[in-house]
């Protein structure tokens, strides 16, 4: 973060990144997700997309499934400030 700041280049650690989803998804109970690190205009981002199944029971009743399964993506890039 320092050499940022400085002015210098951003760059993520793409092992922490990885933890940080993984370990934040998990208290929110969601397991099923990927990490990526795309290169865009000489900036490394972080693509994460999740995938999450809910159980719906009382849509049973009226002849739908009881599970649904959703997905959700987002990109970013690293900021820095003093």
């Amino acid at each position: 973060r320092a050499t940022a700041i400085a002015g210098g280049p951003k760059r993520i650690d793409k092992r922490q990144a990885r933890v940080a989803v993984a370990d934040y998804l998990a208290a929110a109970g969601s397991a099923g997700h990927t990490v990526s690190f795309p290169v865009v205009d000489g900036e490394t981002l972080v693509h994460v997309r999740v995938t999450v199944t809910y159980r719906r029971s009382m849509l049973g009743l009226f002849g739908l499934d009881d599970t649904v399964t959703v997905t959700g993506e987002a990109t970013a890039h690293a900021l820095t400030g003093p």
